[in-house]
């Protein structure tokens, strides 16, 4: 559910509800064992990196999800 809440900031472009969020579900993420749940936790990470101009942290783990294959390959694309 938090996911989706920082998901949503994300869009809206609040970088620092955003954060507020992902920290919370930073906390539940290792409980999950749903593929797509942590994918898109990984997302939001680095997308909140690069909304705070954090580049140096966002480009390894865009990098990390453009060879992951449950991704469509037109996102992994953009992600590189």
């Amino acid at each position: 559910m938090n996911i989706r809440v920082v998901r949503l900031f994300l869009e809206d472009e609040n970088s620092e509800l955003a954060d507020i969020y992902y920290k919370r579900a930073a906390l539940l993420v290792d409980s999950t064992k749903d593929r797509e749940t942590v994918l898109s936790f990984k997302l939001c990470q680095a997308r909140i990196n690069d909304y705070t101009s954090k580049f140096l942290e966002a480009a390894p783990r865009y990098h990390e999800l453009s060879f992951t294959g449950e991704i469509d390959e037109e996102e992994r694309t953009y992600m590189l």
